[in-house]
């Protein structure tokens, strides 16, 4: 079993390093080779999961696009490794034995490799799930809808049959291009919708993993991008999950998948900006909205995350590489009561926050806010201008007390946010930041140093050399500070 194991782990490490159009190797071995063969049930537990990894590696290596060679594999037709990974998803299993979490996760690799496998005969792989294995999962999953709020055993997986339902559609999806109307699993899909809808807005959700909620957003997340004739009812779901369930990270980190991935052509950026901004919108409202979404780290930091992604700008003296095309940023800036709530919100969280990875979404946000080229510069600047006083003074704290700032990632987000302060805002940042110094209980000449090396920006010709100054200079502080507590 463990040799087994060691030629697969070998072989997911060659295959995911291939170039693309070469064959996968060792892939008829392994398929032969399942470690429940090796008569050695009580290795499972360390020998299914790299397994499942290395049969999802190889077959991503697949031909995705129809040639006069795609059809042959070593000795095995697409189609026969097609039945061959459905037999290992689903060949043993039955729904009234609970499944591990480590087996839901290597099912999904599994279901994951055979939408690979069969992405050239997407009519047969529908006719084949539709008619063998949907039935029984949606048979399942309402058997586990009547039995929700029961307590799910130790180690077993929440929702595991809804779950894999969620699965099993997403790997109905097409793979190297979106599907259209006519693509066999839009029907299949908008069949199912109930389902979702019950998911998202009615079902009881595991507290601890956010199952079936989260299977489910993450299945319309991947519709979204890889089906986008239903980005628009996808969307519309989340809106209204958003509006009727408290705050958690996981629609937040989905919206934000879709902003990054949404093929803009072939969907046109226009449409697609629109139905972002609107569940964009929704989704920052109701975190602003919710007190207690302030003082949860992966709910702050999802939306950040989203809300940073989305008003994210092409790069100077470039155009059309933002999101949808640039077309986003400016419906999302117009609102500019929403953008100076959420200034706000970092102001008040960012001085205090002790989680690394929300300070450096919420700078990374106030950084993408900083530019002079808007529809609307002077609405957009006055914005600015009035948030940069307490925005400096947030970030002046949090450098000061938060040890992660002395670290490379959190620091250099600081100090690309003083720079891209510094060229909107030039003759504002100086007096902003003097006033937020002020606050500090440092030492005077400390406060000069960042105040002069600010000011001194212009004179480094790497910027890289100057934040290293300026990490040099917070780590001073970090010293003072222990200094004076002792």
């Amino acid at each position: 079993a463990l040799l087994w194991s060691s030629v697969c782990r070998f072989s997911s490490a060659v295959n995911s390093k291939l170039p693309a159009g070469s064959e996968p190797i060792l892939l008829d071995w392994m398929l032969c080779r399942p470690p429940t063969d090796a008569e050695a049930p009580t290795m499972l537990e360390i020998t299914e999961l790299p397994y499942a990894k290395a049969i999802e590696a190889a077959c991503q290596r697949l031909p995705h696009v129809a040639t006069a060679s795609a059809a042959p594999v070593g000795t095995t037709t697409n189609a026969n490794i097609g039945e061959k990974l459905l037999l290992l998803a689903f060949g043993t299993w039955d729904p009234s034995v609970k499944l591990e979490e480590r087996q839901m996760e290597a099912k999904t690799y599994y279901l994951s490799a055979l939408r690979s496998a069969m992405a050239l005969s997407p009519e047969l792989l529908c006719q084949s799930l539709v008619s063998n294995v949907l039935p029984k999962l949606s048979m399942a999953s309402s058997m586990e809808v009547k039995a929700a709020g029961s307590t799910w055993k130790e180690k077993s997986a929440p929702w595991p049959a809804t779950r894999l339902l969620f699965e099993t559609l997403t790997t109905l999806l097409p793979v190297n291009r979106p599907a259209d109307e006519s693509h066999p699993s839009i029907a299949v899909w908008r069949q199912a919708w109930p389902v979702f809808e019950d998911v998202l807005l009615r079902h009881h959700v595991d507290a601890a993993s956010d199952q079936p909620l989260k299977a489910a957003v993450e299945a319309l997340q991947r519709a979204g991008i890889h089906a986008p004739v239903l980005l628009a009812e996808a969307l519309q779901l989340f809106s209204k999950c958003l509006q009727e369930r408290d705050v958690s990270e996981v629609l937040p980190s989905a919206i934000r998948e879709i902003v990054v991935a949404i093929p803009c052509p072939p969907v046109d950026p226009g449409k697609a900006a629109e139905l972002l901004a609107a569940a964009i919108t929704i989704a920052a409202e109701q975190v602003l909205k919710q007190s207690q979404a302030i003082e949860i780290p992966e709910v702050l930091a999802a939306q950040f995350e989203l809300l940073a992604e989305a008003v994210r700008p092409s790069s100077p003296g470039t155009a059309g590489q933002g999101p949808c095309e640039d077309r986003l940023r400016p419906l999302l800036l117009s609102q500019r009561v929403l953008i100076s709530r959420c200034l706000s919100l970092v102001s008040l969280a960012l001085p205090d926050c002790p989680s690394e990875r929300v300070s450096i979404q919420m700078l990374r946000f106030t950084k993408h806010l900083m530019s002079n080229e808007e529809a609307e510069p002077d609405a957009h600047r006055a914005l600015l201008q009035t948030s940069l006083p307490t925005v400096c003074a947030a970030l002046c704290r949090a450098l000061a007390t938060q040890d992660f700032f002395t670290e490379s990632e959190a620091l250099a987000e600081a100090g690309e946010l003083f720079l891209c302060a510094a060229t909107v805002l030039p003759e504002q940042l100086s007096p902003a930041l003097s006033a937020g110094l002020s606050q500090l209980d440092l030492p005077d000449h400390s406060k000069v140093l960042l105040e002069q090396h600010v000011q001194a920006r212009g004179e480094w010709s790497k910027k890289s050399h100057w934040l290293e100054q300026l990490q040099q200079i917070v780590v001073e502080w970090h010293s003072e500070r222990r200094l004076t507590v002792q």
